[in-house]
């Protein structure tokens, strides 16, 4: 867990630099043989940037000789197939259609409208039946992130 909390440590601390501001730290996990940093934008992250902090990370581990034995080293963004993880990531996909777990086992879809504190807000297209038609709906549905297993950003073509 040391190894971990060091990258932590100095990712967050190379986030403090102009050219980085907009990216943020998602996860960081050693198995022994591989490293893997996940890493966010507010804004845009891209292959180059990516590039930079391997480098400049795999630089810093061997200045302090953080790990001993042959590993590989992964820089990457969090990726459209990984799960949302943090506030800030719901925030940058605010407008975007997601598919939400919920910890007692529902699967929500919907529209992200809105994040607010610990809640989060998805718009669902629903059909109802009034006066024997079938009429198009919008509701809302508030999801509190306590009760949020895991959401995926849902790609559409």
């Amino acid at each position: 867990m040391l190894i971990e909390e060091t990258i932590k440590t100095w990712i967050t601390e190379k986030f403090t630099e102009e050219s980085f501001r907009d990216c943020f730290l998602v996860e960081v996990s050693y198995n022994g043989r591989q490293l893997i940093v996940y890493l966010d934008s507010d804004i845009k992250l891209d292959l180059d940037k990516c590039a930079v902090i391997s480098r400049w990370l795999a630089h810093k581990m061997e200045e302090a000789d953080l790990i001993q034995e042959a590993f590989t080293l992964e820089v990457s963004s969090s990726g459209l197939d990984r799960p949302i993880k943090m506030h800030r990531q719901y925030l940058k996909n605010i407008g975007r259609m997601v598919t939400v777990h919920t910890v007692a086992g529902n699967i929500i879809e919907g529209k992200l409208t809105e994040v607010n504190g610990d809640l989060i807000t998805l718009q669902q297209e629903v059909i109802e039946k009034e006066k024997n038609k079938k009429v198009k709906k919008t509701i809302e549905v508030v999801i509190h992130q306590s009760d949020i297993l895991k959401t995926f950003i849902q790609i559409k073509f």
